[in-house]
Parts: structure tokens; C-alpha cells; sequence
């Protein structure tokens, strides 16, 4: 059991109590022990990080009135009673929770209660469960005192703060520590847990909490929805947040009822994944005065990742109850209205919805990828949505993952722009051939009738693959955007204040226009198949991978997963946990750095005065390290990357960033083991993107050697390298006559990061790769349901063959 020695902290107490520092060192009190025992206490002051005296008498009621009654103090009740009768005493500890989570601990805790020195939940998680990452606050549940964040989860606080899971790797503390001490002050989110309401690109409040939803509705068509458990919006917590998601098409009623107080009902669909909610994603808002009921009725919803129903105080303070009715519904595919093949001449089919027929439905067929454009105009003041649609099972419905692309939110036809209405409108770039439905549905139950005009028209895009350059250059603002179900992202350029940059290289792919509508490539995992990575370097060290499922240097497998102390990677060369490169090696740090070097990085001055810095294209990535190259016998070349390739992939990475190939002249026994890896790690999810070598000068190359080659069997993505002014570079070994996923990417004089922190220019379709590495890492993170087949059909559809030159010399 935990005692007064065992929960004060000395340190902690003198640099939160500067007046018992100063008496400390002037003699006037003796210890900062002794001053808690005989004053601090009684003051109500705290003893440690892990005891907060405002939370526990605030939370506890009865141990509020024994303490002003002097009866006790808040720290004698706890370790006299508290802890014993599983109490908190942190807003992020919950002991419920603790135990429920952790069922070896509170059979441990359930065994020592009779013995003379009972074991509690709270000290075992000061003992251990920290060090251990052990799971203790639910980040689902409300919170259970407005004035307090209670919602806190080791593992998203260390992925999302790498620099804290470094010092957790180095055991200079643990992440629950770091937070109290200095990421609730720094404002780090304690989960990734992150939705709010912005105005003005600021939260209303920073006590929302997206709840997890439990309760289904009878049909069965959602993937959950509930109520919080303290239905109440006011002062402390000006709105409630509840997110759904649907399984079907569904008529939705939401009700916000039983008011004591003006409240608000709003409801989003956060497209875009970024954890704001944008007017352009609101789908509907009620705003009744007064106690009266606000409603959102709509006619059709469809498959999200997730909608969100948010309750928000208008004035006063109230409880609620929410409820929400689902009816699921289908658009009639067996009577759709017959386009037939759709073409580059519009063509229009006018029509009304009405309450009794509230659903329209047609049909097109494409025989060839093509660009399409879908619009609805001649509409009145009813709201009205537009879907895509394809019956891909062939059932005469429409299923889960059948819906293309609906119209973002509800379209009010407002005089918003020059007195020029908004009409919903629909274009998609490169759809495949094949048989597709159109959707139109009044979203008003009430409106009376709703009147259209529907145009449809189609140009052909059949992605064009040349021998030389494949599908041609990467187009990350296109690709994303596809990614989503939109159109291009509008074109920015990035421009920093430094000499020389990687800027040029950034613009050519489209990347800042991606970083504009917010993808960095956060939260998404890119292992470095390399010969090592500096992560050291400043560019590199805050986007480090760190498995904090490993206890650093205490020579177990704390993990189980095969490798000893492999907190920051693996090293399949020398065999142990060291993936930093050996000294003059300076590729596989080059290659992190275009997918990954932060953009907030250290300039390099070089001798002549000229500043250099350099930004990945995914530059919230974060970077998994593993050496596999640099073997001394050529024999022994496949079996390390073949360990790397599964390491990986059972680690957590999304993505294999392998700027590496087999010379053509050499004999490698066992290559079969890197293609039996790549296709264990299709078959997993994750994406290998390969370069496709550089001897096409110096040996007559004609195709990738291996194993990009293995991307005409589906397994990689093989990549091609072209300079900054777009021409294709004599040595990247081309695409081939055999169509395979092959695209280009800037690997002529690339600057990125190089050991020991300084910065260089290096070329090769080793330097073209992570461009693409980079760009894939950014359509994970928009869209993290993408499957390897479909990432390399959107770069395929999206690449750019325009003007690609043929000038570039260079000998590698």
C-alpha cells in the first residue's frame, strides 16, 4: 500500500512551493517533507505529481466535508481509506477503468486485500503500470468534472509526441509524468481523442469529448450510437459530442429534447479527417429558442467514417436527452432511369422529388476510364443531395463501400456569391469503366416538391503507360484529393525564406497544396528499409519511431514480438537494436528526410554563407528505421530485407520505403524470400513503394531490376526519377514494355538531411522513392482505408505524363 514516502515527491513540492524552497535554504524549514506534514497539508498544497488535493476533495464530496470540518486532510484520506476503497486521485486516473483494463492486476489486487500489506490499484500503477504503458482513464467516457481533463491515453500521447517517447525510451520519465508536468501546461491533447467546434479557427471549448456510442439501434444498420452518461451542457462544458456511423443508406431523425434551457443540435461529417469540423462539412442545424425541441430530420445519409451529433449550449444550463431514429433505405436500382453509355455530349434529365417520391435513381455505363461531371441545377429552395453509386456485388442494392462520392453536406440554394446560387455538383477524375448509379434525393421530408435538372457527361482518361516514364509524374494534390472523393486541391507553392530548398522539388509533385487542406502524413508509419537512419538529426529526431510497448535496456522482449530492447528499431545487418548507420553511410538518413524532415528543422550554413534546410513531404510521418543493407557477401543480400519487409509490417508500418535493388550482374540466391515478404505484406496492408534503379546509362537497362520489377505482379509500386524541371534522367532504369505500376517522382540533385545534421544534394531513383513514399503517407492520413491495389490505382490515374523532357545526364 502506498504510504506518505511513497507518494511525496520533494523535488516536485519545492519547485511548485517557491516559499518552501526559500525557507528550505534559509534555514527556516527544515525539510520539504516536514512542512508538507506540519502546514502544506492543512493548505490544501500538493504532494506529487500524482496527488491532486483540488480534484480529490472536489470529486469526493464526503471527504470535502471531513476535511473542513478537520476531521482529516485530503492525503491522509487517501492513503488511510482512499486508495483502499479504489478512489482517484488524479482527474486522469480511473481506478475502474485501471482495473477492468488490466485483469492481472486486479486479480493481484483482489488476492493481497486480506494480507498486512494489501496491494492497490494506484500503487501498482506507480510502480509499474506507467513504466509499463498500462491503459487508466477511459478516452470514451464524459467528463466527470467539467473544471478537470480526466481523458488521457499513454499510447496516442506518445505517437503523437515523439520527443516525449524519446525521453520515455531513454527512461528519463514516463508519459503520464511528462504530461503533468508539462503537456497539460504546453496544451499537448491527452488522446487523440480531438473533435471540436472552431470559430474563427479557434475551439469554443476545450472540454469536449467525443463519446463513444454503445446503444444500437434495433435494425441494426448502425456501427453504434449512444447517449453520454451526464446529459448536461452548460457552464464548464458548453457542448456534448456524439459520433455514428452508418452501415447503409438510412433516413435520420435526431431529436434534442426535455429542456431546461436554449440548447442547439448540429450535425457533421468531418471529411477531410483533420478533427475539425468546417462549415463545408456541416450536413444539418437546429436552433429552436427557447426549451423547445430541436430536430434534424433528413431523408438520406450514407456511409461515413463518421458523422457527429453535437449538442451546444445556447444560453443557460441544461440537462437533455437525445434520441435517434434510423430507418434504412434504398435507392431502386431495378426501376433506374437508363443513360446508357455516357459520353462527352451532356446529357439532362429533368425531374421532381416530393415527399411520396422522394428518391430518383440513374443509370450510366463508362468503357473507359473517364472524367465525369455530374451537376444538379434549376433547383428551388429544397435541400437535395447527390450520390454516386455502383452495385459492385451485383445484389440490386446499395452495401457498404458501394458509395463513390456523395455531394459534401446538404446544398441550401443561398445567394452566396454574387447573388449566384450554389448547385450541388459532382466530378471525378478517372473513373474506371464500368455500370454506375446517380442518386438524387430530397433531404427535406417535409418539402412539398423539389424540382431539378440533372446533367451528366463524361470525357475519356484511360491512363496512358510508356515505356520509358510509365503513368508519368506524381501529382500529390490530385492524388489526396481522389483519395477523399474530391476534386484536385486548389495549387499552392511553397516558399521559404532560406537560399537553397527542397522547394522546388515540393512544387513540381503539388505537395503544399495538400499540406494546405491539413495532411501531413501524421499518425502514419514509414519504415526505411535503408542502410540506416541518423535519428539524431534535427530534421528526424521528433518524427522517430518509438515502440513503447518495449522497455529500453532491460534485455527483455517486452513486447513478444521476437526482438529484444527493439525500442527504436532493428538493425538485420549486425543483428541487434541499433538501426543507426554505420559511419560514412549516408543514403538511408537522405531518404528519411524527403519522406519525413520536419519543417520546424535547424538551417545548415554552408561555407559560403548559403542556408539550407529541407522539408519532407510528409513531415509529420513518422520514420521507422531498419538496416538491412550493407552486407559484406553478396549471397547474403536477400535474407536482411526480407527480415526488414516483416519486421515492419508486424510492427505497425503502413508503408516499406525501400530505396534499394539488385545490380543485374549480380547472382543472389534466395531472392524468392523478399518476394514471398512483399506479398506478406499486400496481403497485411501496407504498401511497398521500390526504386527502380539507376543503370539504365551505364548497362542498358531496360526495366527495374529487382524488386521493383515485382511490381507487375501487383507487389510495389516501382518509381522513376526526373528533375526539378521535369525531365526524365538518363540513368532511372525505365517502366518497360510490360505495364506495371511505375511512376516518377524529383531524384535529380535532391536536397535532404544527412548525418551528423548537415545537408546535401544526392540523385538516383533512390532520391525519387521517397518523394512517392511521402506522397502516399500524406493519402493514408486523409484516408486510412486505402488498400496497396487502390493507392496504386489513385497515383496510377492521377500521374502526370505532360511534358516530360529527356535532357538530364548524369552518371551514377
Amino acid at each position: 500500500m502506498l504510504d506518505i514516502n511513497t507518494n511525496f515527491d520533494s523535488n516536485f513540492y519545492l519547485s511548485t512551493n517557491p516559499d518552501v524552497a526559500e525557507g528550505l535554504n534559509t534555514g527556516v524549514v527544515s525539510s520539504a517533507l516536514e512542512h508538507f506534514q506540519n502546514f502544506g497539508k492543512f493548505e490544501g498544497r500538493a504532494p506529487s505529481l500524482f496527488f491532486d488535493p483540488e480534484f480529490y476533495l472536489s470529486f469526493y464530496n464526503d471527504v470535502a466535508e471531513a476535511v473542513s470540518s478537520g476531521q482529516t486532510t485530503a492525503i491522509d484520506h487517501f492513503l488511510t481509506q482512499g486508495q483502499f476503497e479504489d478512489r482517484d486521485p488524479i482527474a486522469q486516473f480511473n481506478t475502474d477503468y485501471y482495473l477492468a483494463y488490466n485483469p492481472d492486476i486486479l486479480e493481484a489486487v483482489e488476492s493481497s486485500r486480506q494480507t498486512p500489506d494489501p496491494l492497490t490499484a494506484y500503487q501498482h500503477f506507480l510502480q509499474f503500470g506507467q513504466f509499463e504503458n498500462r491503459e487508466f482513464s477511459d478516452p470514451l467516457n464524459p467528463i466527470r468534472r467539467p473544471e478537470f481533463e480526466d481523458v488521457f491515453t499513454p499510447r496516442d500521447y506518445l505517437t503523437n509526441n515523439p520527443d516525449v517517447a524519446e525521453a520515455v525510451a531513454r527512461g528519463e520519465t514516463t508519459a503520464i509524468a511528462h504530461y503533468l508536468e508539462f503537456g497539460e501546461a504546453e496544451e499537448r491533447p491527452g488522446t487523440s481523442v480531438r473533435f471540436g467546434i472552431i470559430a474563427d479557427g479557434k475551439p469554443i471549448s476545450g472540454n469536449n469529448t467525443t463519446f463513444q456510442i454503445s446503444q444500437l439501434a434495433e435494425n441494426g444498420s448502425l456501427k453504434g450510437f449512444s447517449a453520454a452518461s451526464d446529459l448536461f451542457v452548460g457552464t464548464g462544458a458548453s457542448e456534448q459530442i456524439y459520433n455514428f456511423a452508418l452501415a447503409t443508406a438510412n433516413r435520420i431523425k435526431i431529436t434534442l429534447d426535455n429542456l431546461t434551457a436554449d440548447a442547439d443540435l448540429s450535425l457533421y461529417n468531418d471529411r477531410n479527417n483533420n478533427g475539425i469540423f468546417e462549415l463545408t462539412e456541416l450536413v444539418a442545424l437546429s436552433q429552436n429558442a427557447g426549451t423547445q425541441a430541436d430536430v434534424i430530420e433528413i431523408h438520406s445519409l450514407y456511409p461515413s467514417d463518421r458523422y457527429y451529433a453535437i449538442v451546444s449550449q445556447f444560453e443557460g444550463d441544461t440537462e437533455y436527452e437525445l434520441t435517434l431514429e434510423v430507418t434504412p433505405i434504398q435507392f431502386p436500382l431495378e426501376t433506374a432511369v437508363d443513360v446508357g453509355l455516357l459520353g462527352q455530349t451532356p446529357t439532362r434529365f429533368d425531374g421532381n422529388l416530393s415527399g411520396d417520391d422522394p428518391v430518383k435513381t440513374y443509370r450510366f455505363s463508362l468503357d473507359a476510364p473517364s472524367n465525369i461531371d455530374i451537376n444538379l441545377s434549376n433547383i428551388d429552395s429544397s435541400r437535395v443531395q447527390i450520390e454516386l453509386l455502383q452495385d459492385i456485388n451485383n445484389n440490386g442494392q446499395v452495401d457498404e463501400g458501394e458509395v463513390w462520392r456523395i455531394f459534401p453536406g446538404l446544398v441550401e440554394r443561398l445567394a452566396i456569391e454574387d447573388g449566384n446560387a450554389v448547385e450541388p455538383r459532382l466530378s471525378f477524375l478517372g473513373l474506371p469503366a464500368g455500370e454506375y448509379f446517380i442518386g438524387v434525393s430530397q433531404m427535406d421530408l417535409q418539402a412539398e416538391t423539389t424540382p431539378y435538372s440533372l446533367n451528366l457527361s463524361a470525357i475519356s482518361a484511360q491512363p496512358s503507360f510508356q515505356s520509358l516514364y510509365g503513368y508519368g509524374r506524381i501529382d500529390a494534390a490530385a492524388a489526396v484529393a481522389r483519395a477523399i472523393g474530391e476534386m484536385p486541391f486548389a495549387p499552392s507553392e511553397y516558399s521559404p525564406s532560406v537560399d537553397i530548398n527542397n522547394a522546388g522539388d515540393l512544387n513540381l509533385i503539388q505537395v503544399p497544396a495538400v499540406w494546405n487542406r491539413g495532411f501531413t502524413g501524421k499518425g502514419v508509419i514509414v519504415a526505411v528499409i535503408d542502410d540506416g537512419v541518423d535519428g539524431e538529426h534535427p530534421g528526424l529526431k521528433d518524427n522517430m519511431w518509438v515502440n513503447v510497448g518495449e522497455i529500453p535496456g532491460n534485455g527483455i522482449d517486452d513486447d513478444n514480438n521476437g526482438f529484444v530492447d527493439d525500442v527504436r528499431g532493428w538493425d538485420f545487418v549486425d543483428n541487434d537494436n541499433n538501426p543507426q548507420p554505420p559511419p560514412k553511410e549516408v543514403h538511408g538518413t537522405h531518404v528519411a528526410g524527403t519522406v519525413a524532415a520536419r519543417n520546424d528543422n535547424a538551417d545548415w550554413v554552408l561555407s559560403n554563407g548559403q542556408t539550407v534546410n529541407s522539408v519532407g513531404v510528409a513531415h509529420e510521418a513518422t520514420i521507422m528505421p531498419i538496416r538491412a543493407t550493407g552486407v559484406e557477401k553478396i549471397e547474403d543480400f536477400a535474407q536482411p530485407i526480407a527480415n526488414a519487409i516483416r519486421y515492419a509490417v508486424d510492427n505497425g508500418a503502413r508503408i516499406l520505403q525501400m530505396s534499394l535493388g539488385f545490380d543485374p550482374d549480380w547472382r543472389i540466391p534466395n531472392i524468392e524470400l523478399v518476394e514471398d515478404a512483399l506479398r506478406y505484406a499486400k496481403e497485411r496492408g501496407v504498401v511497398a513503394v521500390i526504386a527502380s534503379g539507376n543503370e539504365r546509362a551505364n548497362k542498358g537497362v531496360t526495366e527495374p531490376i529487382f524488386p521493383a520489377i515485382l511490381s507487375t505482379q501487383g507487389l510495389a509500386i516501382a518509381v522513376g526519377a526526373i528533375s526539378r524541371d521535369n525531365e526524365y534522367t538518363t540513368f532511372s532504369n525505365p517502366a518497360g514494355t510490360q505495364p506495371r505500376s511505375y511512376v516518377t517522382a524529383p531524384g535529380y540533385e535532391v536536397l535532404s538531411v544527412l548525418p551528423g545534421g548537415s545537408y546535401n544534394k544526392l540523385s538516383g531513383t533512390s532520391m525519387a522513392t521517397p518523394h512517392v513514399s511521402g506522397v502516399i503517407a500524406l493519402m493514408l492520413q486523409a484516408n486510412p482505408n486505402l488498400t496497396p491495389d487502390r493507392v496504386a490505382q489513385i497515383l496510377i490515374e492521377t500521374a502526370n505524363p505532360n511534358g516530360i523532357g529527356l535532357q538530364v545526364q548524369l552518371n551514377q
